[in-house]
């Protein structure tokens, strides 16, 4: 069975998820630019008390943040869909794991079919993430909710730990960050593996957050990406030290099949659990200034923003952020898009953090 049949199955396991061989080589990472732009929300000093602001009950209260919807269907993209730089990645690890901080495996060898395969709706598969101990496990623990006050309002988004060198990294929407308006959040907090209330590993009072300056000023969602930077625990421990983090892609093919993990709140969906969705690339578009947006299957609704899209993730591995839930075309419900990861999304990932390590 070829790539191009196995993803008109629209069900696929995890060798299916193997679209590039990864080799470990040594490379410089993306230093901070003027095209990232950040904000410190707070201290240590401020950090139990801004935690404490999100009781269970502002929780459940949050409202889901609404799915930015684009009004018109732009024509499916011109533009050349190949990455402009190298195409690398660095890999996740779990609570317990090691990996050495100078290795950052890169694509060396990827074979894949030209995007727009499928037509609108794109075909998926979508379950919850079930039995409820799963959450609580590696590599699902690294996928929890976003907490945050923007523009006086109370609002969740998904966000998933992610490698760097801090430990201390969450990956989300840039919309989950600041309102693309030149507002930033205040209040935000990270609760891994959240179920049904419950925030079994604590809440994670963020310090900094991140995004494009493009998002910041203009709302341009081809650079709609976002990250935060969370404060170790009453004990010292960091983020990555409790839950592991997920790995972090960037110039990869635009032709990927993804497992999309996160808490959509909006009906018919109530944000209590975390759901899965296995998709495949269906069609690429323009809709700012950078390179074109990635969609794929997918009936996730608002609070699911943020939400990582994972590469080569299945079975018991975490796979490496390639995408997340960004927005929505209003005439396209069945269907989800995430910025493309070029070298700028990892240096929204390594703004702020010590060069030299962790792909920064």
């Amino acid at each position: 069975m070829n790539r191009r049949t196995l993803r008109r199955a629209a069900v696929f396991g995890a060798v299916a998820l193997a679209v590039a061989t990864f080799t470990g080589v040594s490379t410089a990472g993306a230093a901070p630019t003027p095209q990232v732009v950040s904000k410190a929300l707070g201290t240590a000093a401020t950090a139990q008390s801004d935690a404490a602001y999100w009781t269970p009950a502002r929780m459940k209260a949050a409202k889901p943040y609404p799915m930015p919807a684009v009004s018109k269907l732009s024509h499916p993209t011109t533009k050349q869909l190949t990455a402009t730089g190298k195409p690398a990645a660095i890999t996740g690890y779990s609570s317990t794991g090691q990996i050495s901080s100078g290795q950052v495996p890169t694509a060396t060898s990827v074979s894949a079919p030209a995007p727009a395969a499928f037509g609108y709706p794109a075909p998926y598969t979508r379950f919850p993430v079930y039995p409820a101990s799963l959450m609580n496990s590696f590599p699902w623990v690294v996928n929890g909710k976003v907490f945050f006050v923007q523009n006086g309002g109370n609002y969740v988004c998904s966000g998933t730990a992610v490698v760097a060198p801090s430990r201390e990294r969450v990956w989300t929407a840039g919309h989950c960050t600041s309102d693309g308006a030149g507002h930033w959040d205040t209040k935000a907090s990270f609760v891994p593996a959240y179920n049904n209330g419950s925030a079994p590993y604590g809440v994670w009072n963020v310090t900094n957050v991140y995004t494009s300056s493009d998002w910041f000023n203009s709302g341009d969602f081809s650079r709609d990406l976002g990250s935060m930077k969370v404060h170790a625990d009453s004990l010292g421990r960091t983020l990555a030290s409790r839950v592991g983090v997920a790995g972090f892609a960037w110039n990869q093919p635009y032709d990927q099949e993804w497992t999309d993990i996160a808490y959509p709140a909006a009906s018919p969906f109530n944000g209590l659990i975390p759901w899965e969705i296995h998709s495949a690339t269906a069609t690429t578009v323009n809709v700012g200034s950078g390179p074109a947006a990635t969609g794929i299957g997918s009936d996730f609704t608002g609070g699911s923003s943020g939400g990582s899209w994972r590469i080569l993730a299945g079975g018991s591995g975490v796979g490496y952020i390639n995408g997340h839930n960004d927005f929505k075309f209003s005439s396209q419900p069945l269907s989800m898009y995430s910025p493309y990861f070029d070298s700028l999304a990892n240096t929204v990932r390594c703004t702020g953090e010590a060069t030299g390590s962790y792909g920064c």
